[in-house]
């Protein structure tokens, strides 16, 4: 199994429920079709848990009444128009939510992903890991420095794949990439996160990332999550 991460973000796979010991190596080429299916997978699961939290939204809750409501006047008391337009709005909402992460993955895939070895290897001071047990592999993207003159390390994405979940394979790059910033005497990790994936934020907050400050991406209508900022500063 391979897994991935991206420019300062992990994507794991991990074998759950059995205690599995990974050997972490730098990224090769050979690599890069397994970091693809593990970068979009990690992404792309989130469609549907942002889906029920926007359409449950009290907002779009209230929308959606409105607008069947409207629908029912509007078409002669029609039951079957007033359900078909609350429909619609929340397949519309669907939709919005599905191109807001297949997006996404389109978009770094055309950009950063598409060469790892420039985007994440050129840098000495950026890296891209792989996980392996067997003939499997697990991939994490590591830190990469900060612009300002502070040096520190921003971790981008970090995502598990389902299938390789609960075996500490998480912890075990999270500390890598911890190790790397303190090698290079960076001042600090700092990474974003939203508030939906509570599994990552139980993992930085066991790494000792601490929460700085909440903030809102309208990437579809209406709000879909909070995203959280969290910091790892190294004593000085």
């Amino acid at each position: 199994h391979i897994c991935t991460t991206g420019y300062l973000y992990c994507h794991f796979k991990v074998c759950a429920l059995i205690k599995v010991q990974w050997t972490i190596r730098r990224f090769e080429p050979s690599d890069k079709e397994a970091v693809y299916v593990v970068f979009q997978e990690g992404i792309t699961e989130h469609v549907w848990p942002a889906f029920r939290q926007a359409v449950l939204h009290p907002d779009h809750v209230a929308l959606t009444l409105i607008i069947s409501v409207t629908a029912y006047v509007l078409g002669g008391r029609c039951w079957t128009l007033a359900l078909l337009a609350g429909a619609l709005w929340v397949g519309l909402v669907f939709f919005c939510c599905y191109e807001f992460y297949t997006g996404y993955v389109r978009e770094r895939l055309h950009t950063d992903m598409k060469d790892i070895q420039a985007s994440f290897l050129a840098d000495p001071d950026c890296c891209f890991w792989v996980a392996e047990q067997g003939e499997g592999a697990t991939h994490n993207d590591g830190p990469s420095p900060g612009q300002e003159q502070e040096r520190y390390g921003q971790i981008f994405r970090m995502t598990v794949s389902s299938s390789c979940r609960r075996s500490g394979l998480g912890t075990l790059l999270a500390q890598t990439a911890i190790q790397f910033c303190r090698d290079r005497k960076f001042s600090k990790i700092v990474l974003t996160t939203s508030s939906m994936q509570t599994a990552a934020i139980a993992l930085y907050l066991h790494m000792g990332f601490k929460h700085v400050v909440p903030f809102t991406y309208s990437g579809v209508p209406g709000q879909i999550s909070l995203y959280l900022k969290y910091r790892f500063m190294f004593k000085t």
